[in-house]
């Protein structure tokens, strides 16, 4: 009798240190952010949120762009050999400047405006510098970038005028206007569009009735 409840004791300790060990699984972590290319219809999706703002997302380049223009101006002056000689000649100088802006790869930008024209949605993407923005400002330094509404899964992209002669195998695609001044656009692979960098989360809940029919009616 004694083995039997010994046994029975040992039994019923050996389940409580299996069972009373059991804890609930720790809840799924949240994923990290993540970032997506820009479509209509996230686009979409953002104005229906309470407080839209367009102004307060952050965008980011997929892909670096390269601006470079060149022109000449004429650094014309006169020049004296002696100071005491009052006649001289002239100096005829071209100047050749060269100005060469680069955009990094998955640098923020912030929204100037929006803007829809028939089919087309164009974003015009601030990106320099704080420190820059005296120089630079948003009313004429940005980048335009377009999608089709017609289509609502299409990218962003860079929008520019593509040049005559350009090929698959040449980094530069055509010119754009930046400020004041119109550059060659130059980047390799693929035009680049706009992401936005987003965190995906999942709420359940659970709306649970129990239906239990009518009561019958009693006198």
């Amino acid at each position: 009798m004694k083995s039997h409840i010994r046994c029975l004791f040992f039994t019923l300790l050996a389940a409580a240190a299996v069972f009373g060990c059991k804890t609930d699984p720790p809840p799924a972590p949240e994923q990290p952010p993540m970032e997506a290319a820009l479509t209509p219809a996230i686009l979409e999706r953002l104005k229906k949120m309470p407080g839209y703002d367009l102004k307060n997302y952050h965008f980011i380049l997929s892909g670096s762009i390269v601006l470079n223009s060149v022109s000449t101006r004429a650094n014309d002056r006169g020049y004296y050999s002696d100071k005491n000689v009052k006649e001289g000649g002239v100096i005829f100088e071209n100047v050749h400047e060269k100005s060469n802006i680069t955009f990094m790869t998955k640098i923020i930008g912030e929204a100037v405006n929006l803007q829809e024209s028939g089919d087309d949605i164009l974003l015009r993407i601030y990106f320099e510098e704080k420190k820059d923005e005296a120089n630079y400002p948003a009313a004429t330094y940005f980048l335009v970038f377009s999608a089709k509404k017609s289509d609502m899964n299409a990218y962003f992209q860079l929008n520019y005028t593509p040049g005559p002669d350009t090929s698959l195998l040449s980094d530069e695609k055509g010119t754009l206007v930046y400020g004041a001044d119109t550059y060659n656009v130059l980047f390799n692979g693929g035009c680049p569009y706009l992401l936005l960098k987003f965190e995906q989360r999942t709420s359940v809940i659970d709306k649970n009735r129990i239906i239990r029919g009518r009561l019958a009616n009693t006198k």
